[in-house]
Formats: structure tokens, sequence, C-alpha cells
């Protein structure tokens, strides 16, 4: 089996000029920069050796107004209304070893925050 993970995004940089005045009353200006990114969505797709398709669902990202910390897949379910406690169901027909790894990926390691945390956008200081 083979679980391919895609996910759409942007990231937006502003540069503000900024006015200072040091101690002897010289004034300079310089860039404010301000990066911001967002996660449009994130795609999972479990497909066989085959490649015939198993299961695909989609993680809203953080670009959405509300976010429900319910996911229903064909596969399992998941709830995260208390974060330090992640409760993730199988669906019947699915091993559900398999649908608890696979709601530990979803909810942790190709979480929304945790791939914002791994992108390095890199715009220069200044326009």
């Amino acid at each position: 089996m083979a679980l391919k993970v895609f996910s759409q995004g942007a990231a937006v940089c502003t540069y503000d000029l900024q006015e200072r005045e040091d101690a002897d009353g010289n004034k300079s200006k310089y860039w404010e920069k301000d990066v911001f990114e967002f996660v449009d969505f994130v795609d999972f797709m479990l497909t066989k050796e085959d490649g015939s398709l198993v299961a695909k669902w989609r993680v809203p990202g953080d670009s959405y107004d509300e976010q429900s910390p319910l996911l229903d897949t064909d596969m399992f379910s998941y709830n995260m209304e208390q974060r330090k406690r992640i409760k993730v169901t199988s669906k019947s027909g699915f091993d559900s070893t398999l649908c608890l790894l696979l709601g530990h990926i979803v909810t942790l390691e190709y979480s929304v925050n945790q791939i914002k945390s791994d992108f390095r956008p890199s715009f220069p200081q200044s326009p």
C-alpha cells in the first residue's frame, strides 16, 4: 500500500516602509517584513500496490474560518474536540490498526500545523 499526500496553500509577504530616529535625531528608513502562510487543504489517497484506490479524503486547511474537529472518511472517523485526546474510530471492513495509524498521520505527522512548520518560504528582506 502507498499513502499519497498533497497539500495546497500559499505564502504571502508584505512590506511596510518604516522610519526610525536615533538618539542624535537622525532619521532613517527601513523595510518591515511580515510573512503569512496558509494551507488550503491536505489531500490523502491510499492505494494498493497495483495502483487501485482504497480510500481518499481531504482535510480542510487553516484558510477557512471554521474548522470542524471532526473528520469522516471511508475508512475511519476522528474527533479532535479535545486536542489532548484524539478519538479514531475505524469503519467496518477496514483494519483498525491501519485506521489508527492513518488517524495519527492525519492529525499529527501531516497536520496543517506540521505542514506549516516545515514550510520555509524565502522572501527577500526588502522589496
